[in-house]
């Protein structure tokens, strides 16, 4: 009985981990219900996986499901409500939402926590750069928090952290500046992305060439 017991809970967790992978696929597609019944097999399968239940938080975000996501983010915060995973969690909930201000506060309160999480100045540093909402944008505040983050190893090379950067200096005003950090980003995703991202870049270097920054659309 013992080994069938193992087994079957061997089994629950393969079945858990493939429902997480399909899950992200689904997400990453923009997929979010099926991704999100995907994450709840997971939860089923294996309750104590905390990727899947991450992923559901930001699934559920992408829907307008917020009062859902944030029963999750609020039960996984009680333990440990200073857990920075988890304030940022609740970051990234708001700004799904739309909610910028509120999202600003709370990774302003992520790295009152831990000044060096990059999760949360990756996201501060765009907010500030590109948020739709004109009372959060700051572009010098922007463009500070970005250049800390491209001294970071690797950064340099990272398109996201690029782009962002491009970002905060056309939100600042530096154009030319934004204009050649747009191009090295432009040449950093050239020879592993698809036309789409490629076109979307592309758009980012004529827009700052045309001295207008780049602006987040609402959603909600």
């Amino acid at each position: 009985l013992q080994a069938a017991d193992g087994e079957d809970a061997n089994a629950d967790l393969r079945r858990a981990d493939i429902h997480l992978s399909l899950g992200s696929l689904d997400l990453a597609e923009g997929k979010a219900e099926a991704a999100v019944e995907h994450f709840q097999d997971a939860i089923a399968a294996n309750p104590q996986m905390l990727s899947a239940k991450i992923q559901l938080v930001l699934a559920l975000a992408k829907l307008d499901r917020g009062d859902e996501a944030m029963k999750i983010v609020n039960r996984l915060k009680a333990p440990a409500p200073g857990n920075p995973n988890f304030v940022n969690l609740e970051a990234d909930v708001r700004r799904a939402l739309g909610e910028d201000a509120t999202a600003a506060a709370l990774y302003r309160k992520v790295l009152a926590i831990n000044s060096r999480y990059i999760p949360a100045i990756v996201e501060l540093a765009k907010l500030l750069a590109t948020s739709s909402d004109p009372g959060v944008r700051k572009g010098a505040k922007a463009v500070e928090i970005a250049e800390f983050l491209s001294a970071a190893p690797g950064a340099r090379k990272n398109p996201e952290f690029v782009t962002t950067l491009a970002d905060a200096y056309a939100e600042a005003g530096e154009f030319p500046k934004a204009v050649a950090t747009a191009k090295r980003a432009l040449a950093l995703v050239m020879p592993y992305s698809d036309d789409q991202r490629i076109s979307v870049q592309r758009e980012r270097v004529t827009l700052f060439e045309e001295k207008k920054p780049f602006h987040a659309k609402t959603e909600n």
